[in-house]
């Protein structure tokens, strides 16, 4: 065994790692229980969770499972658009022989559980009841798949509908690097009967968002009560969905996290799309907003703005897209100001946080956009209620730059899906 620790000061953050695996193992209190895949059939770990003898299970508070992807089965055709490493060694599919013997009654102070690598294709009916099973023992729930049609809207459908019925109270459905996967098709698989009870979540988290994904769900029960939603890498055919959903969401929505993805300019730019719908009118509770976007775009996004109690509003922009620049070195940013102080937002008064990148040399480094905004919102600043910050891209950007290129990575792996990628680094600036 070998002792780990983060925190050596207050030794907060320890735990006892094994080097190498020992029958012994299944007697100590695991509190953080991760099982990766194995070149060869199930991971032997997974006897922690399989195995009568095991004792750990009531002391489990977060489970991390990742399924394996075999070295051929990447070859794939519908697995092509996967920009992994030619050198990454294969792993076996694991998780249809484990989830059936799995003793998942003993996991009773489960907080948190992390599917990764998910294919629901290849799980057995006694598979999926045990997962359904397992989904019901955590208020936590996280599925991250490579594709995002390896588990149908429908089969998402059932999982929270058990779920929520019990314990779920946050849910996040991801694919981690939509950046090195081609768009997929349509999700046109039936869906569930309609429940007669409501989706009730604390928190929703959708990356990359999908139009079938904020269709399905809605029609899948009786009404949608989630206070907390954030939809990230929203495109252009997403927009007429996001509007519908975010309707459907109005009456209980009280946070609000939206991403667009997609060109700077031309006829598939997301932001005129989402203006032309209003679609942030119709959410006339919300108290937080977050807004990642076209800086150019931003000011009439905040005009459709309904809400009276918005007390934090945060924007990220990126400062180097020709729009952004335009609108800073040549037109300034009045029209922003207006947009900040002006209709709602004059009565509501909420906090506003810029966090600007600009993908450089420098990120971070204060430039001469970075002194147009300054100098454009001072009257905010003299308020108090203006705050700039800088981030730097973090490791998960120079991924996706990467894989764009056609580089390849060590870092695409399985382990992508048990990486947590940390916060943009922050610099502030006012």
């Amino acid at each position: 065994m070998k002792f780990n620790c983060l925190d050596k000061k207050t030794l907060s953050r320890c735990s006892l790692v094994s080097c190498a695996w020992s029958s012994a193992a299944r007697t100590q209190l695991f509190r953080h229980l991760s099982i990766r895949p194995c070149s060869r059939g199930r991971p032997r770990a997974a006897a922690l969770l399989c195995d009568p003898t095991s004792t750990v299970l009531g002391y489990v508070r977060k489970l991390v499972i990742i399924e394996g992807l075999p070295k051929e089965d990447r070859d794939r055709e519908d697995r092509g658009a996967i920009s992994l490493d030619p050198s990454m060694p294969g792993s076996a599919y694991w998780f249809d022989d484990a989830f059936p013997m799995m003793r998942i009654r003993d996991l009773t102070a489960l907080e948190k559980l992390e599917v990764h690598a998910l294919l629901w294709d290849r799980l057995s009916t006694p598979s999926r009841r045990s997962l359904a099973e397992l989904c019901e023992r955590t208020p936590s729930l996280h599925i991250a798949t490579w594709d995002r049609l390896d588990i149908p809207c429908s089969a998402v459908a059932e999982l929270l509908r058990g779920a929520t019925a019990s314990a779920l109270e946050h849910f996040s459905l991801l694919v981690p690097d939509r950046f090195s996967i081609l768009p997929v098709s349509a999700d046109k698989g039936p869906l569930p009967a309609r429940a007669d009870t409501p989706l009730t979540l604390k928190s929703l988290r959708i990356d990359p968002v999908m139009g079938f994904d904020l269709e399905g769900l809605p029609r899948c029960f009786a009404a949608l009560r989630i206070p907390d939603v954030a939809l990230e890498k929203v495109g252009h055919g997403d927009v007429e969905p996001l509007t519908a959903f975010l309707t459907v969401c109005a009456a209980s929505l009280e946070r609000l996290s939206l991403q667009f993805f997609g060109p700077d300019s031309g006829p598939e730019q997301v932001e005129p799309a989402f203006i032309a719908h209003g679609s942030l009118s119709c959410a006339t509770g919300l108290r937080e907003l977050t807004l990642e976007a076209d800086l150019a775009r931003v000011p009439s996004i905040l005009r459709q703005i309904a809400s009276p109690h918005l007390v934090e509003l945060t924007l990220k922009v990126d400062l180097a897209t020709p729009t952004a620049r335009r609108m800073l070195l040549e037109n300034g940013v009045g029209e922003l100001a207006q947009s900040l102080t002006s209709g709602v937002l004059a009565a509501a008064r909420p906090r506003v946080s810029l966090v600007v990148s600009r993908h450089g040399p420098r990120p971070g480094k204060v430039t001469a956009e970075h002194a147009a905004l300054l100098e454009g919102l001072a009257a905010l600043r003299e308020e108090g209620r203006l705050r700039i910050m800088a981030s730097r891209p973090s490791s998960a950007d120079f991924l996706c730059l990467a894989t764009s290129a056609g580089l390849p990575s060590k870092f695409l792996s399985n382990e992508i899906f048990a990486s947590t990628v940390e916060p943009p680094e922050m610099r502030y600036l006012a």
